[in-house]
């Protein structure tokens, strides 16, 4: 017996060996997927004013059924607000909200996996008509839900 307890220690001990090497490759490579998806601040701010706003820029277009061509950052919602649903309402802001929430890719995709997770929260009241299509950018943006890296980390 006391030849095993050799073999038994040193098999113990290269199963330590593999579960530590395996750990520590895990960890390096979490470590590494980690800083893959991060982006500065001036990357967030690119990103916000960019594929953001391309994508709301989309959205809106889709609700007021034009081309997003037509979608100019001076543009007030209610003068592009579907007829067929009446003049600018709460009810004009949810469809918007839906359709917004439901962009493929989602609104505030980005290299950060959890950022496809993020949706608009519904503002607590009624936006004004008279909103521009760029302060309804501003209000999509601060009603991320739940944030995204970039509103989290830089609060941009």
């Amino acid at each position: 017996m006391s030849k095993k307890e050799p073999k038994n220690k040193e098999k113990s001990k290269d199963a330590v060996k593999k579960r530590r090497l395996t750990v520590r490759e895990k960890s390096v490579l979490a470590t590494a997927s980690a800083e893959e998806a991060t982006m500065t601040a001036e990357q967030c701010l690119i990103w916000q004013t960019s594929d953001v706003r391309m994508r709301i820029r989309a959205a809106i277009a889709q609700w007021a059924g034009v081309s997003p061509t037509v979608i100019t950052s001076a543009l007030r919602l209610r003068d592009i607000a579907p007829p067929a649903d009446g003049p600018w309402s709460m009810i004009q802001q949810v469809n918007l909200i839906a359709i917004t929430n439901n962009q493929n890719p989602p609104i505030f995709h980005s290299i950060i996996p959890e950022d496809d997770q993020c949706e608009m929260r519904a503002p607590n009241s009624l936006i004004s008509g008279d909103t521009t299509v760029l302060e309804w950018e501003d209000v999509v943006w601060r009603n991320q839900n739940p944030g995204t890296f970039c509103g989290r980390t830089f609060g941009i």
